[in-house]
This record gives structure tokens, C-alpha cells and sequence, in this order.
């Protein structure tokens, strides 16, 4: 009997280390699980003074924010990392 109430608290103190761990590190990162990746991010900027009717964005792996420019041009922030992604710009086409 006394030996399953040691393995018992030792399993329960054990378990109240990792998460004391994983909360710990988690704070660290300022509660923002994107911080936690060991991979490369590169932030980079796309600037045009096109006339621009429609944006479409496609994206799974980011935070995608869209904000009012005050000079009129367009600038796209984004991060980019070694996984596959696509910036295309289109060209309106105005018909005479």
C-alpha cells in the first residue's frame, strides 16, 4: 500500500514539474505559440503604387492583417520562411 501512494505522488509531482515547465516557457514567449518554432523567420516588405480593386489571401501558417495605407501606396508586411508559399501580383487590366 505505501508503495503505490509514493508512485502515485511521485507520478503527480512529476506531472506538476512539466507543466510548471511548459507554462514556464510558454510565458517566456509571451504567450504566443508561433514564438515557439525553431525555424527561420525572415520579415520581409512587397511595396506598389498600382491601383489595387481586389487582395485575395490564402494563408494557414500566419496572421494576416490588412490596414489602410495613408500615402496611397500599397505595402504588404509578411514573414517568410523555408515553407512554400506564393506572392503573386496581378495586373488589372482596364479595357478601353
Amino acid at each position: 500500500m505505501e508503495k503505490s501512494k509514493t508512485l502515485k505522488y511521485s507520478a503527480l509531482f512529476l506531472i506538476a514539474l512539466g507543466l510548471i515547465t511548459f507554462f514556464a516557457g510558454f510565458a517566456m514567449a509571451g504567450f504566443d505559440f508561433k514564438k515557439l518554432t525553431r525555424e527561420k523567420i525572415d520579415k520581409k516588405s512587397y511595396t506598389t503604387d498600382a491601383d489595387i480593386d481586389i487582395i485575395n489571401i490564402e494563408s494557414n501558417i500566419s496572421d494576416v492583417i490588412i490596414k489602410k495605407s495613408t500615402d496611397g501606396s500599397c505595402r504588404i508586411d509578411y514573414s517568410e520562411s523555408k515553407k512554400i508559399y506564393t506572392l503573386e501580383v496581378l495586373e488589372r487590366i482596364i479595357p478601353d
